[in-house]
């Protein structure tokens, strides 16, 4: 429920009781204090009464008798304000969240009190100022009711003193109480102004307050939401642009493997290199997205050092190699063996360090030296990337670690990168409770320097550098294991990415089986068992994570306890954590590797399936002029397109075709339209434009892709009139299809 607060006549805010609540004063202190007042007060009073009646027994001023002096001037009084302090003390403990009761008692209890000494002491001072106090005390709790109901009681004090003063007065005392009543009232209602006028400005206060408090409030949270917002958006954005990469560089890996052609290599090792530039600069952008969001977590694990430096070594050395550069690498003092810190990013700094002295030297040397200060059991671990490339001047070097900083443009533009790396750096040392410098002298090169520290595992002599200059050279591959007896099941909606896996896949020999959705793959599990399953995470209907969850769920497949490896494009921070806590094997991130996926699926298949690698024997090319027919059938059909998707096999793209004809698509898309299902007829769109892409057909993938995109966007008009002709496309396209399949099995 809201509440309009107003702050005079244009100021206002919608507030809601939970939020009223954690902003509103909390005046259970002053209760506390307040009730410490009372105390004092009662105290106070016990003490005069005594004091009182020693002087008027000791000046023999007692006319009605000692005993009678006794009751009425000191025991009665004196017991009724300690009897209502024990009971605002009794209802504060038993009734804490009553405020408002717990308010109006313990100020009403000061009026009560006022009226004890009014009506026990003929003190003309007394009477006038004793009941201004309670008013004035209702101040504190900012409550004009409180305030009125306060100032209404002590009126009724005043009239019951004046009516004691009457019957048990002297005739002097009787001759002076109207005016004394008229007096203390007309105080009663000054105080009772005053304390209004105070109320009515600490109420404008607190309502500012309030709304600068809310408003902050309220900014917190917009910043948060689109903080999440933003997340929401990378992850998306990771996935949907890797889903591509995942295609173009696992295809593309697919020809670095089998092309003999050195012209045709040698545009493939560029797109290999733009691909993975591509990757690099998103996940710059996720990288220092994770830091700016406190999403980075720094988890430390043991891990051993020589092997760190020698892999970071290896794949920086061919590119050092290529442009003539030296590699140097050494190991100053004595540096322990194994140490326990955050090893992945520890390996990300050293990288960038060696990349970037590397990418900014053209001749000389790239020299790494790794060192350490060990006291106990930890040390202080020290990287030193030293080059002798351009340098960097002194007014550079203040903005060298800025996000978006490159420094030179204009000599350094044909250098690549995103000016995110240094940042993400330093970012990442600060994380790790480490620190970078910089030493740079123009023409001379550069010193960087990383620190920070680290706990000893094994503190014996650090291991032997093997630098590898051959660990990323695609022109040499030959697969790492072979597993003719394996069995595994690829889960993934886009066909050209089960494509790209089973053919990474091909040279190990490993049985294969695909599943286009969460609800295929159950089917697929419930009947036969598969060593190894390979999931994707974003998926239609049922996602990964759901699927994996119905299919532990199920006692009775027989793969309730297979591995299951999550594939997915989310490179987000804490994704890893994340699917492995949901008890995943392992994780992939895409675009997906050879040499990354060979080492996951070799190291969660069973030991006994794992053997090693035979030679790969030549494979005759294929002869694509057996679909002849259908080219000529179809002249539109990007058959070069199609058998690069399907990796050269006839035999593959006959199984491509067969599906595309027996998918039932076509119908299903004609009756989402006739029933004006959009989401519907949006999704068989998403499917028609790849797997139309996947077989050659180009212009039905791009004209289902418009369908797709205007729907996403609410344009159902331009699907309406776009239907007839796609729809036209599509048709002929699969009785083209139907009829080359036709001839080819009477063949």
């Amino acid at each position: 429920m809201k509440k309009t607060l107003k702050i005079g006549q244009d100021l206002s805010v919608n507030i809601s009781e939970k939020e009223l609540a954690e902003i509103r004063p909390d005046y259970s202190k002053w209760r506390r204090r307040l009730l410490y007042v009372n105390l004092f007060m009662a105290v106070a009073v016990v003490i005069l009464e005594i004091i009182v009646n020693i002087i008027l027994i000791a000046d023999n001023k007692i006319e009605c008798g000692l005993m009678r002096q006794a009751v009425l001037y000191l025991i009665l009084p004196s017991g009724l304000n300690l009897s209502a302090v024990l009971i605002d003390f009794i209802l504060l403990k038993s009734f804490p969240d009553k405020t408002w009761m717990l308010n109006y008692v313990l100020v009403l209890t000061v009026a009560f009190m006022c009226t004890v000494v009014a009506v026990t002491h003929y003190v003309f001072s007394i009477t006038l100022t004793v009941f201004m106090m309670p008013v004035l005390i209702s101040i504190i709790f900012v409550n004009r009711r409180l305030a009125d109901t306060t100032a209404l009681c002590c009126c009724g004090g005043l009239l019951l003193a004046v009516l004691w003063r009457n019957i048990d007065g002297s005739e002097t005392v009787r001759y002076f109480v109207i005016p004394e009543m008229v007096i203390a009232l007309g105080l009663i209602l000054l105080s009772l102004i005053v304390a209004k006028v105070l109320i009515s400005m600490m109420e404008q206060q607190n309502m500012k307050l309030m709304y600068a408090v809310v408003k902050e409030k309220r900014s917190q949270e917009e910043a948060l939401s689109a903080n999440k917002a933003k997340s929401t958006f990378l992850a998306n954005m990771s996935h949907e642009i890797r889903t591509p990469i995942n295609a173009v560089l696992g295809m593309n890996e697919m020809i670095l493997r089998e092309e003999k052609d050195p012209a045709i290599r040698t545009y493939s090792e560029n797109i290999r290199t733009a691909g993975n530039s591509l990757l690099a600069i998103i996940n710059d952008v996720l990288d220092i997205s994770k830091i700016e969001s406190g999403r980075m977590e720094i988890l430390k694990s043991e891990y051993e050092l020589s092997s760190l430096v020698s892999d970071c070594c290896s794949m920086i050395a061919i590119r050092a190699q290529d442009k003539g550069l030296q590699l140097n690498v050494g190991c100053k003092g004595k540096v322990p063996l194994k140490l326990v810190g955050d090893e992945p990013h520890i390996r990300q700094v050293v990288m960038n360090l060696l990349t970037n002295a590397v990418k900014y030297t053209d001749k000389g040397s790239v020299t790494l030296t790794v060192s350490s200060e060990c006291s106990g059991n930890s040390c202080r671990l020290r990287f030193s990337v030293r080059d002798t490339g351009i340098g960097i001047s002194e007014e550079d070097r203040k903005k060298l670690f800025d996000q978006f900083q490159r420094l030179d443009i204009k000599r350094n533009r044909n250098v690549e990168g995103t000016g995110l790396g240094l940042a993400i750096v330093r970012k990442l040392c600060e994380l790790m409770d480490g620190l970078i410098e910089v030493n740079s002298e123009p023409g001379k090169g550069s010193e960087f320097i990383f620190e920070l520290p680290q706990d000893i595992a094994v503190n014996s002599a650090f291991g032997e550098i093997n630098v590898n200059y051959s660990a990323v050279d695609a022109r040499g591959y030959s697969h790492s294991f072979e597993a003719p007896d394996a069995h595994i099941l690829i889960v993934d909606d886009l066909p050209v990415n089960q494509m790209v896996i089973v053919n990474l896949l091909k040279d190990t020999r490993i049985k294969t089986a695909t599943a286009g959705s969460g609800r295929e793959c159950l089917e697929l599990a419930a009947k036969q068992h598969f060593d190894l399953i390979l999931m994707d995470h974003m998926m239609p209907e049922m996602d990964g994570v759901e699927t994996y969850r119905r299919l532990r769920a199920d006692k009775d497949s027989p793969n309730c306890g297979t591995p299951v490896i999550m594939l997915t494009a989310n490179a987000l921070s804490g994704m890893r954590e994340e699917y492995i806590g949901e008890g995943f094997a392992d994780y992939i991130s895409k675009p997906v590797r050879g040499p990354k996926l060979e080492e996951v699926i070799s190291r969660n298949l069973p030991q006994e399936l794992v053997l090693p690698p035979t030679d790969k024997e030549e494979q005759s090319a294929p002869d694509s002029g057996e679909f002849a027919a259908l080219v000529e059938a179809l002249p539109q059909l990007n058959l070069v397109m199609a058998m690069q998707y399907c990796c050269g096999s006839p035999e593959l793209y006959r199984d491509v075709l067969s599906d595309y004809c027996e998918s039932g698509r076509y119908d299903e898309m004609n009756a989402a339209f006739a029933g004006k299902r959009w989401e519907d007829y949006r999704r068989c769109a998403h499917s028609l434009k790849s797997t139309s892409k996947t077989i050659g057909l180009d212009g039905l993938s791009e004209r289902a892709r418009a369908s797709e995109l205007a729907l996403k966007n609410g344009m159902t008009d331009f699907a309406v009139l776009d239907h007839r002709e796609l729809m036209g496309e599509y048709a002929e396209a699969l009785s083209a299809i139907r009829g080359f399949l036709k001839n080819d099995k009477r063949d």
